[in-house]
């Protein structure tokens, strides 16, 4: 036998072995066929009965506070300012709460301060026109009852929208002397 006798055979029985190495491994399944013409169209314009969701991790507005540390002796209070930034008009609502680990919940519904720390917010709403910025001032107050420590406190500005919150959170270093 010559050896391109010999080689046409072992590619024959390579091919056959394959083929049914393959219809074994597929069997029991359908294999189907996408016609390109319905991938692009698809592509190209979506479902009449589809709601296009925006991404929940764009948030439209920005948040900052003019101090993340500060120190307030008991019976004392101290303002803070937050700045809003936004490029479209968003109505906000405004809240503290400790700082909570996410894996928890999301601190911002269930809003609660350590013992003898009040906040007061002078808006808790607001409305950001588009391109402009609105500041809002947070007072903490420290009674006699509260621990002295350091405490992490965050602000949160919240948007509600038919697809959920959109929140912007920083973290305040309280420390009570």
């Amino acid at each position: 036998m010559e050896h391109t006798e010999l080689w046409i055979i072992i590619v024959f029985v390579v091919a056959i072995v394959s083929g049914m190495f393959i219809g074994a491994v597929t069997d029991g399944y359908y294999v189907m066929q996408i016609e390109p013409s319905l991938e692009r169209d698809f592509l190209i314009q979506p479902p009449e009965n589809v709601t296009l969701i925006p991404d929940l991790g764009a948030i439209s507005f920005q948040s900052s506070l003019d101090t993340c540390e500060m120190t307030i002796g008991k019976g004392q209070s101290q303002k803070i300012t937050i700045m809003i930034y936004s490029p479209e008009r968003v109505n906000l609502s405004l809240t503290i709460a400790k700082e909570c680990d996410p894996r928890v919940g999301t601190p911002f519904y269930t809003p609660e301060l350590p013992p003898g720390i009040t906040a007061c917010f002078d808006q808790n709403e607001i409305t950001v026109e588009a391109d402009s910025e609105v500041t809002v001032n947070l007072t903490l107050a420290i009674g006699d009852e509260a621990t002295s420590g350091t405490y992490a406190l965050e602000v949160w500005v919240i948007q509600d929208t038919p697809f959920g919150s959109f929140a912007d959170g920083t973290v305040i270093r309280l420390t009570i002397p």
